[in-house]
């Protein structure tokens, strides 16, 4: 179950920096 929460929050940030990327192209 920890595992899966992590995998979970790994995904989330992933998306988020993905997203973040988007509106602020570098």
């Amino acid at each position: 179950l920890l595992k899966l929460a992590k995998q979970g929050i790994r995904d989330l940030t992933e998306l988020q920096q993905k997203a973040l990327g988007r509106q602020w192209p570098l």
